[in-house]
């Protein structure tokens, strides 16, 4: 699994807790609005590998930034999380079932 996968869906799974109603908030609160800083760096480093490896998937990213930046607002911030994670799953089981089909044909020119 190539490092571009793997921070999808990292950040997938980041967005998603933080999408979890009153724990994700309750987390950020907590923490300073930290996670809000961490999860927007780790969405830029996905859309600096995305694009260097040549993937088009970045819509997802695009949006973690901006429910990054506007996390602080208690439902806006919500329903960016539930959004951008649930483009994220879309687009890491995308990139997933991608490299499949190409093994899978590279192993029936054997």
């Amino acid at each position: 699994m190539n490092i571009h996968k793997v921070l999808k869906w990292v950040t997938f799974g980041f967005e998603a807790f933080l999408a979890i109603p009153l724990i994700g908030g309750a987390f950020i609160l907590a923490n300073g609005w930290t996670p809000l800083l961490i999860v927007g760096v780790l969405h830029l480093i996905s859309i600096v590998l995305l694009l260097a490896n040549r993937q088009k998937l970045v819509v997802g990213n695009l949006i973690g930034i901006v429910g990054a930046m506007l996390g602080a607002i208690p439902v806006l911030g919500w329903i960016l999380h539930v959004f951008t994670a649930i483009v994220l799953f879309l687009e890491s089981m995308y990139l997933s079932k991608k490299k499949d089909e190409q093994r899978f044909e590279y192993e029936a020119d054997l």
